[in-house]
């Protein structure tokens, strides 16, 4: 939804008048992170209270874990995102982020195991920050080896620096 408001802008040109203003660069970015955090602990702090209603028996400390994992999920999200708002126009932008956002969640294992997808989809789940959140998530829960976290967090990192990338030149762009 970040992306499509970004195009939004650009396309009424509220992102030209925004760029007249004193703010540093960077900045946009930022805050458009900082909203999509606040509106994913929002959705999320209901998601749990649900859950725990329905009986999901996990501990504090897996809860506490698991909405660390979930507001870290929003970042490298949320830059691939901006990245698309800031390239595409508002109506291309909303089909671009939706094919991209469910074709990672269904190839990143988030619906199935990425194990009982074929193996070049499991070879190409490496390359999505879904199958890393998953596995992370799994792990806050006790059901992955917590030892192996490490070999998410570094493809995460990388991906979330690709996006942030991603994010910045098109925002450069847009400047253009």
């Amino acid at each position: 939804g970040f992306g499509a408001g970004v195009a939004a802008e650009r396309e009424s040109g509220e992102r030209e008048l925004k760029r007249l203003s004193p703010m540093p660069a960077g900045v946009h970015i930022a805050a458009k992170l900082v909203a999509a955090l606040g509106a994913s602990a929002v959705a999320t702090a209901l998601i749990y209270l649900l859950a725990v209603l329905a009986g999901v028996g996990h501990t504090p400390v897996q809860w506490s874990m698991l909405m660390l994992v979930h507001a870290v999920s929003v970042v490298p999200f949320s830059l691939l995102g901006l990245a698309i708002g800031y390239r595409f126009g508002q109506k291309a932008a909303v089909a671009i982020a939706n094919a991209a956002f469910l074709g990672m969640a269904a190839l990143g294992g988030l619906w199935m195991p990425v194990s009982a997808l074929p193996e070049v989809v499991q070879s190409m789940a490496w390359a999505l920050p879904s199958y890393h959140l998953g596995e992370l998530a799994l792990m806050t829960i006790g059901m992955a080896d917590p030892a192996h976290a490490w070999l998410h967090m570094g493809p995460l990192l990388l991906i979330t620096a690709a996006a942030a990338v991603l994010a910045r030149t098109g925002q450069e762009r847009d400047a253009a």
